[in-house]
């Protein structure tokens, strides 16, 4: 408890943690101005964070919140110390804990931030528009539309929190072998960007990836959709934590 507790402190209380949040929020702004949009802010929100290279730019982003740690404790040699007081077990679930709570967040934050912007140009809901109309067709969760549209854009916003957590978590784990701070940013677009051509191309998944965790989009009852993501973000989460602690454990080894 105390790792996590200082852990949590180096994720949050610094004023990355504030400009990561503006950041994600600034690239919302930027990619919603590139395209004729719906004039209601649920348009306006499934338009700009739906579909786009910009998602990609974001995942990197998100992932600064704490994705670079263990590449800063390698470089300072600060591992050493921290592991003389804790556990390596410990060091590595606190690790992963707070990266996947700090992507969470930041990316809710910031797309919160940015919805917020738009609520003051734009209604909700238009009754012209025809956002409505189409996410109710295409989304898991366009049966809440329009009477709960905010409980839609926060379960999407989340789905697509978890989703940036699980790449962030993957990257934490490599950063124990790659350290190179460049690189590690890069990991969580670049790996998502496999998964989609994996499940496009190669395993052929009813849903791809992107549909499932991105568009959310899917044919399934809303409690086997929640299974699914789960199952995806543990296998990501367990998986993460193993190969960050047999990662730290060859660098011990090699010091």
């Amino acid at each position: 408890l105390f790792r996590s507790r200082m852990d949590m402190k180096r994720a949050f209380l610094n004023k990355r943690f504030v400009l990561i949040i503006l950041a994600a929020a600034i690239l919302w702004y930027w990619n919603s101005r590139r395209f004729f949009l719906e004039m209601d802010v649920l348009g306006i929100f499934f338009g700009t964070v739906g579909r786009s290279t910009v998602v990609y730019i974001t995942m990197a982003v998100c992932n600064c919140v704490y994705g670079l740690s263990v590449c800063e404790d390698m470089q300072d040699h600060e591992i050493k110390n921290i592991l003389c007081r804790v556990s390596l077990q410990k060091y590595v679930i606190s690790k992963v804990l707070v990266c996947v709570i700090g992507t969470i967040a930041v990316y809710c934050l910031g797309t919160f931030l940015y919805l917020a912007f738009e609520l003051t140009q734009y209604p909700l809901v238009s009754d012209s528009g025809l956002a409505v109309e189409n996410l109710k067709e295409i989304t898991t969760f366009g049966f809440m539309l329009p009477e709960h549209t905010m409980g839609f854009i926060f379960l999407q916003t989340l789905v697509n929190g978890i989703c940036c957590s699980c790449m962030a978590a993957a990257s934490l784990a490599l950063s124990a072998y790659i350290r190179d701070g460049f690189l590690v940013l890069c990991v969580p677009p670049v790996l998502f960007f496999i998964l989609i051509f994996v499940s496009n191309y190669i395993i052929k998944f009813s849903a791809d990836v992107e549909s499932m965790f991105w568009v959310v989009s899917t044919n399934q009852p809303c409690t086997l959709f929640f299974l699914y993501i789960a199952i995806f973000a543990l296998c990501f989460y367990i998986g993460s934590c193993i190969l960050l602690y047999f990662g730290i454990r060859r660098y011990e080894y090699e010091a």
